[in-house]
């Protein structure tokens, strides 16, 4: 996860079919408006290639039916992770409130096992926090569910899979910055930072792997250190 800016006002179409007996949110340029905002990307796991895009409620609307139609509610999601998120998590942390730090309060990993399996590692840095836990918790049931049906576990692998392909495209490319900065080519390294900024941009793939390959890359971690705050 990682933050978005959520674009004002709310679409006006929603204020109206708030007031009907059946009203749909999904209305007017609502979808369109949400995939502006979230950098068409599902909020949640971050990928671009989305098939089955969903307008997701936040606060699941089982529980919270009088949010249903408001506009900070409203979240642009795959099918795969609000099917995971379901009524079950409704205490996570929100990724367009600027406060909530989803960029800097939980840590992301991926890595390839012993076994050739690829594993996510994704952990809490406010360990004491139950609403970050929650997130963590939520996360790792979407990258790596332990108990879970078939098709989650397909899909989560499959997501797996294209995290691991992004990141290790992401890894050449600071494997080549670093090897353009020991032969002082700075042609080469101003063509390559400029690649670098832009996956590390909130409209890339898996943008929070990526941001903390860089974090923990002490070599390298200052050049980008305005996108990472």
């Amino acid at each position: 996860m990682v933050h978005f800016e959520k674009s004002q006002p709310a679409p006006e179409c929603l204020a109206i079919e708030k007031d009907k007996k059946n009203g749909n949110y999904n209305c007017g340029n609502v979808l369109e408006r949400l995939q502006q905002d979230f950098k068409n990307k599902c909020y949640l796991c971050e990928d671009t290639d989305i098939t089955n895009i969903e307008i997701e409620h936040f606060k699941p609307k089982s529980n919270f039916p009088h949010l249903i139609f408001e506009w900070g509610n409203l979240f642009f999601s795959c099918g795969y992770c609000n099917s995971v998120k379901s009524n079950d998590f409704h205490d996570i942390l929100d990724c367009t409130n600027k406060e909530h730090n989803v960029d800097k309060n939980i840590t992301y990993q991926i890595k390839i096992e012993q076994d050739l399996k690829e594993k996510i590692s994704i952990k809490s840095i406010k360990t004491n926090d139950v609403t970050t836990q929650n997130t963590v918790t939520l996360l790792l049931e979407i990258h790596q569910p332990e108990n879970s049906t078939l098709n989650k576990k397909i899909a989560s692998q499959n997501l797996r899979t294209k995290i691991l392909e992004n990141v290790n495209n992401f890894i050449n490319y600071i494997e080549k910055y670093v090897e353009a900065k020991n032969e002082n080519d700075n042609t080469k390294i101003q063509t390559i930072k400029i690649i670098i900024q832009k996956e590390l941009s909130n409209s890339s793939k898996f943008t929070a792997f990526k941001r903390w390959i860089i974090a923990e890359n002490k070599e390298i971690c200052d050049d980008f250190i305005q996108l990472l705050e």
